[in-house]
C-alpha cells in the first residue's frame, strides 16, 4: 500500500519570467535572417560598430581616471587639506589621547 510518487504542485501559473542579470547583458542579440544575405551582413556590422564604440568608451574612461585623481589631489593640496577625514580619524585613533601620552612620559 505504498503510494506512488507524485511531483509537487507547480508554484506559478503562466510563463516563466526571464532573468535579468550579467549573463543576459553580455549576450549578443540574435541576428535574423539566418541565411547569408545583405540584411544579415548589415545587422552584424551594426553590432560590431556598437561593440567598438563601447570598447573605445571604456579605454577613454580608464585613461581619464588617473587624470581626474591627479586633479582631485591638486585641489586638496591647494585648499590645505593633506589627508581625507577618514584617514585623519585613523591617525588620531593610532596616536591616542594627549593625556595618555602625557602620563606615559611621566611614568618613564
Amino acid at each position: 500500500e505504498k503510494k506512488k510518487w507524485e511531483p509537487p504542485v507547480a508554484t506559478r501559473v503562466g510563463k516563466k519570467k526571464k532573468k535579468k542579470g550579467p549573463d543576459s547583458i553580455n549576450k549578443l542579440p540574435p541576428v535574423f535572417p539566418t541565411t547569408r544575405c545583405r540584411l544579415k551582413l548589415l545587422k552584424l556590422e551594426r553590432i560590431k560598430d556598437y561593440l567598438n564604440i563601447e570598447e573605445e568608451f571604456i579605454t577613454n574612461q580608464e585613461a581619464l581616471k588617473p587624470v581626474q585623481e591627479k586633479e582631485k589631489l591638486q585641489a586638496q593640496l591647494e585648499s590645505g587639506e593633506t589627508a581625507e577625514p577618514d584617514e585623519r580619524s585613523k591617525v588620531d585613533d593610532l596616536r591616542g589621547s594627549p593625556m595618555a601620552v602625557g602620563t606615559l612620559d611621566e611614568i618613564i
